[in-house]
């Protein structure tokens, strides 16, 4: 027996067995299949409820398509994904997960506006049992930069083009931007518990709506802009209009980087001077006036510039003086004992060069503190006080392959392989990731998750550009090291 249920929508249902009717949301079929016999069914949303817009439950029927006709239908979306997923350019030795993450980002995408969404699903908890349950159906604006370079490495510019479209039209409408959006643009609503329901495993609460929409997160104007950068970069124009929307965000990031926040983690603590914060702070100031330099306009801004580069220096002093502990590393935040694996992007994002003393004892310290045997990362020691929320969680996915990125970074390319090979392990029988591994219970989080998608792609390009660089004797820097930073350059 199969049965489909729709949670109030009408079901529009076209198979080659006739249907019971539609009752409640729920459709029905009792047959008995031979060997090698099948049964095709199309299913499609209606516009209203199942009592509603003059359909009355119980009597409606859709008739029997034939075999033939679903087969085609098979055919073509079959045709249409095979000829996608051809228009790749990565040529490394991971096409087969590279492929199916670009497809499951693809399918994560809301087609009208060019959004992806984080995940697919609400509340899936972190810890079976536990409180860390959030509605993920949302589309984060620190995702900009993240998407934008695994979309752009792949060469799917229609994709990341529709993806900065989307994200130039939020933010016009409100310069000074939430931490994320519903597909259409819209704020996301508040943040609800669902008491009636007792959440997958017995994980309460079962949200919908997120509140971290409304938290102050510095750090998405570095992600922003890095995004714009990224883009410009690939040859793309910026209008007068885009370039004065990037110019604001840069005014916000300037004006805003002495404040306290909740930062990437979105941790519902308090407010603190959050390292990753300051940095992506840094981003943005620098990435603006790289964009500057590549559209001209460095000349008739160079009053703006200059104010762009003092800041960007007085942060990066700050987050030098403030930000480290007494064995070098880069904290969590001001202050702190404890590390973040977000720090594991500050060669990669060009504030330390990867053989920066800072640089070197970060890795030490989250390679000892927060990875576990298998090489797995989190993103920090847990801590109420500071996250707000009680409980433990997994290895972070994402926080693992920035790991491997930094061993390709430094040129340990075998060990980055071998973990790579270890994480793309993690993926489902479908080759699908959420965002948490456990050793005991295994995938946790909400699923499938594009972050953990995004940055398998992002590794696997970079481990392929190591191992080229490596051949040709390349040398990368584009990062300074523990002095103060010099001047903003292109990347090469």
């Amino acid at each position: 027996m199969l049965s489909i249920r729709a949670a109030g929508r009408i079901i529009g249902l076209e198979a080659t067995h006739p249907w019971g009717p539609i009752r409640d949301g729920d459709a029905t079929i009792r047959l008995t299949l031979n060997p090698c016999e099948e049964v095709g069914v199309v299913i499609d949303h209606g516009p209203g409820d199942v009592a509603g817009e003059g359909v009355e439950s119980g009597e409606h029927r859709f008739a029997p398509a034939g075999l033939p006709e679903i087969g085609r239908w098979q055919h073509e979306t079959a045709s249409f994904w095979r000829s996608w997923a051809a228009l790749s350019q990565y040529d490394g030795p991971y096409g087969a997960l590279v492929e199916r993450s670009a497809i499951t980002l693809k399918l994560l995408t809301y087609h009208p506006s060019g959004s992806i969404v984080a995940a697919g699903t609400t509340s899936l908890p972190e810890t079976i049992g536990g409180e860390r349950n959030w509605d993920y159906r949302f589309t984060w604006l620190r995702d900009a930069s993240f998407t934008l370079y695994a979309l752009l490495t792949l060469g799917y510019r229609y994709e990341s083009n529709a993806f900065m479209d989307w994200l130039t039209r939020t933010c016009a409408e409100n310069v000074d931007p939430l931490v994320l959006y519903r597909v259409d643009g819209a704020s996301a609503g508040r943040e609800r518990e669902l008491e009636h329901l007792e959440g997958y495993r017995g994980s309460r609460p079962v949200r919908i709506g997120n509140g971290a929409a409304w938290q102050r997160q510095l750090d998405i104007y570095g992600e922003m802009l890095d995004a714009a950068y990224l883009d410009a970069r690939a040859g793309n124009a910026v209008s007068d209009h885009e370039w004065e929307l990037y110019a604001a965000i840069a005014d916000l990031a300037a004006s805003r980087w002495r404040r306290t926040d909740t930062s990437i983690w979105e941790v519902r603590g308090g407010r603190r001077h959050f390292t990753y914060s300051k940095v992506m702070c840094w981003v943005a100031l620098d990435r603006i006036a790289r964009i500057a330099e590549m559209l001209g306009r460095d000349r008739q801004e160079a009053e703006r510039l200059e104010h762009w580069r003092r800041e960007a220096d007085l942060v990066r002093q700050a987050v030098m003086r403030r930000g480290r502990r007494a064995d070098g590393a880069f904290a969590q935040y001001f202050g702190a004992d404890a590390v973040d694996a977000s720090a594991l992007l500050f060669p990669l994002i060009g504030f330390v060069d990867h053989e920066a003393p800072s640089a070197q004892a970060t890795l030490r310290a989250i390679e000892r503190e927060l990875t576990d045997d298998g090489g797995l990362v989190r993103r920090y020691l847990t801590d109420e006080n500071v996250e707000g929320v009680a409980g433990e969680e997994g290895a972070f996915l994402i926080c693992s392959y920035w790991l491997v990125d930094n061993h390709a970074l430094r040129g340990r390319l075998d060990r980055a392989h071998e973990a790579f090979g270890t994480l793309s392990g993690k993926a489902n029988d479908l080759g699908l990731f959420s965002e948490e591994w456990d050793s005991r219970e295994g995938l946790l989080g909400n699923f499938p998750q594009a972050f953990t998608h995004i940055a398998l792609i992002s590794t696997a390009h970079n481990l392929e550009r190591a191992a080229r660089d490596r051949m040709q004797g390349a040398v990368r820097r584009d990062a300074p090291g523990d002095e103060p930073a010099a001047r903003p350059r292109r990347r090469r």
